[in-house]
């Protein structure tokens, strides 16, 4: 069956930003170390479910953490426990079922750091390094490898109610992937984040850059969120996606509560808009033959 490289966290670092930055943050719970620095707490949960060409899924149960130090250091990390279910494989005399396997996948974590830039778009660089330690179990849903991967994103607002963003990330080591089931070494994202009074909502594109390894197809994929708030900085969130190319998944759909900062570029780079990246990000799901494969 597919191997599944997770990179869920990175729910701290990712292609699209997706980080509790927290430069415009409300102080989730706020602690003060040795020389008095503020520490800021963000987290989530979330279940979701993946479905993949020729029949093969994937759900899953995701959590975030993060710690913001300083207002511009964030560390993360993000648990994850899936069920994956491969499709059947096909042959000239007989159909073979898909194996269905569960278990902790390998464990994302995440390191960024971030800062504002002058200008009247209140512009938000920002720089992280996120790796997928192998953790999990090889037998079920574990990679065996440690993947590791940079990123670059920038956040901006031409108006309060509006915020655009663009990042690139790069896979260093074995393949780890910063896009909706990446597949080549090189991605590209955009997104926009809209204030409906309510609710945020958001859009995002994700694609490949370059040709993919041998045995691959390129991943492109086009998501859409909701997020709507409960109480405080607690929000209700809501992402979809759908691939645009055959090495991304079908469609992906999640549901999660988890902290959003104030403000909202900080909002869009927040621990619950991070979540997604459970159900989307950083799965090899564009090797050939992975949704069904005749012999």
């Amino acid at each position: 069956m597919r191997r599944v490289s997770f990179c869920a966290l990175f729910l701290a670092v990712a292609a699209s930003a997706q980080t509790g930055d927290s430069t415009q943050a409300r102080t989730v719970k706020t602690s003060k170390d040795p020389e008095g620095s503020v520490v800021t707490w963000g987290g989530g949960a979330a279940v979701g479910h993946l479905a993949f060409s020729g029949g093969g899924y994937e759900r899953a149960f995701g959590t975030n953490i993060s710690a913001t130090l300083w207002r511009w250091l964030t560390v993360s990390a993000g648990p994850t426990y899936a069920w994956v279910t491969s499709a059947d494989s096909i042959t000239v005399t007989r159909t073979f079922p898909g194996r269905t396997v569960s278990g902790f996948t390998d464990l994302p974590v995440g390191v960024r750091v971030s800062r504002d830039l002058p200008g009247d778009w209140a512009p938000v660089v920002g720089l992280g390094f996120g790796a997928t330690l192998a953790t999990g179990d090889t037998s079920t849903v574990g990679s065996g490898q440690t993947a590791y991967g940079i990123n670059l994103s920038l956040v901006a607002s031409p108006t309060d109610n509006v915020a655009l963003m663009i990042g690139a990330g790069r896979s260093l080591a074995n393949s780890y992937a910063t896009i909706l089931g990446s597949t080549s070494l090189t991605s590209l994202t955009a997104g926009v984040v809209l204030d409906v009074d309510w609710a945020t909502v958001s859009a995002d594109v994700f694609t490949n850059v370059g040709s993919p390894p041998a045995g691959y197809d390129p991943a492109r994929s086009l998501a859409g969120g909701l997020s709507i708030p409960v109480h405080g900085d607690l929000s209700l969130g809501i992402d979809a996606s759908a691939g645009l190319a055959t090495g991304a998944p079908n469609w992906t759909f999640s549901v999660g509560l988890g902290t959003t900062p104030a403000g909202l570029a900080a909002a869009a780079v927040s621990p619950l808009s991070a979540l997604r990246n459970t159900f989307g990000n950083g799965r090899t799901a564009g090797r050939r033959g992975s949704g069904g494969r005749r012999r």
